[in-house]
């Protein structure tokens, strides 16, 4: 009997080639799967500030470059032809998904 993971392994391409929206992340074209944008509003220093943040989930199975190395906060991507810089990541092996969250890169 397969595991969950196995069959999360084996179902993600055809998650991607539904679902999934092209994206460039190091350099490389590929397909993620994108969530909604909650819109937050966080109080700081300066007032409120009002911020629009989503994830960017990406396949990476067993032995895979985005497995081996998993993307970091900071790192840049491009979602729908705009800079977005990655704030916070969730990678749990064995599962072959990595949940990373996006907001617009700052200008300047």
């Amino acid at each position: 009997m397969a595991s969950i993971w196995d069959e999360l392994t084996k179902d993600g391409p055809d998650f991607l080639g539904t679902f999934g929206r092209p994206i460039k992340f190091r350099g490389k074209d590929m397909f993620a799967l994108i969530g909604r944008a909650p819109e937050m509003q966080d109080l700081t220093s300066g007032g409120f500030v009002y911020a629009s943040q989503f994830s960017v989930r990406l396949f990476a199975p067993n032995g895979s470059d985005l497995q081996k190395d998993i993307p970091k906060a900071g790192e840049r991507m491009v979602v729908w032809n705009k800079n977005y810089t990655i704030t916070g990541v969730t990678a749990r092996y064995p599962d072959p998904w990595i949940d990373t969250f996006v907001e617009p890169t700052a200008s300047g």
